[in-house]
């Protein structure tokens, strides 16, 4: 079949709207794919090839996500944008990232979200809020706020989408449950607030890449979904697995195993982050330093201030 004129210029302009788009798209992920680096006593940011994009001049910062960063200049945070730009001066006492546009800040001792335009969405009410999250269940972010000493989990309009409130909350909802934590234990629970793994760990993170890390008798392993210990109760730290692979401590060193419990980059670290896009942020007995999978330095610690 002949496409006319008209229908291969429609054509043609799809496919730019799209090609755009996609360009649009790539090029935001690559902005998210900063990592901090402390170069002098002051946190940067680098790239994926290890060249430095912000120069550093914060005292402390997070990482970037909906394209702006948290940042921290003597006493007060703001944001900044892939350029290192302010977007947000600094003003606020705390705060964290931002998720489809929204982000917790503190303002004297309470907490509350603002938007991109730095207008608050949700009104400075919690003793603590950390950023909303997708929940991986195909349902609306959640975020968990502390309000008069108990743990509650809202939407982004600041309301209340479990039934009751906890004594403490591992994470928002992902992979569709919730950590949570009742007289001294931990569970997980789903949206309507019923347990779906009992109250019986000591600690517990969120849900991610299909595991979690959980603490018995002193120490964290990992387990699935239906609450079985697929990697031993061996380490004493770790944070969630991204990329199939978590950063875990046996005593005073961070390595990183994988989803078999197989160490696949040596315990030598002071410190170890999560993988993000092929990389993570690590701390070496001589600086910060940023890792591929394979344990080789995109970023070497040791010579910051030679930089």
């Amino acid at each position: 079949m002949e496409i006319s004129k008209i229908g291969r210029t429609r054509l043609r302009r799809l496919f730019c709207t799209g090609l755009l788009s996609l360009c649009i798209t790539t090029r935001a992920l690559a902005e998210e794919s900063f990592y901090r680096v402390r170069i002098c006593g002051k946190v940067g940011f680098i790239d994926k090839q290890g060249r430095l994009v912000v120069q550093p001049a914060f005292d402390f910062a997070r990482r970037f996500q909906d394209g702006l960063a948290p940042v921290k200049v003597g006493e007060k945070w703001g944001y900044i944008d892939h350029q290192g730009k302010f977007v947000i001066k600094p003003q606020y006492e705390e705060t964290r990232m931002f998720t489809s546009g929204i982000a917790p800040v503190r303002v004297g001792d309470r907490w509350g979200f603002i938007n991109h335009k730095n207008e608050f969405v949700i009104p400075p009410q919690f003793e603590a809020a950390r950023s909303f999250a997708e929940p991986g269940d195909g349902m609306g972010n959640t975020a968990r706020v502390l309000l008069n000493g108990r743990w509650h989990l809202i939407d982004e309009k600041g309301h209340d989408i479990l039934p009751r409130d906890f004594d403490d909350m591992g994470g928002p909802v992902e992979e569709g449950v919730i950590p949570v934590m009742e007289r001294g234990l931990w569970g997980y629970i789903n949206r309507k607030g019923e347990y779906v793994l009992k109250p019986q760990f000591q600690g517990a993170e969120a849900f991610t890449s299909g595991v979690a890390a959980v603490k018995r008798n002193g120490h964290w392993c990992f387990i699935n979904h239906s609450g079985e210990v697929v990697i031993p109760c061996l380490y004493d730290d770790t944070h969630e697995m991204f990329e199939d692979t978590a950063a875990v401590k046996l005593g005073s060193e961070w390595g990183y195993i994988n989803k078999l419990g197989k160490v696949v980059i040596e315990f030598k670290f002071k410190d170890g982050q999560k993988f993000l896009d092929g990389l993570s942020e690590v701390a070496a007995e001589t600086g910060s330093a940023v890792i591929d999978h394979d344990g080789n330095y995109v970023w070497a610690p040791g010579a910051e201030c030679s930089r």
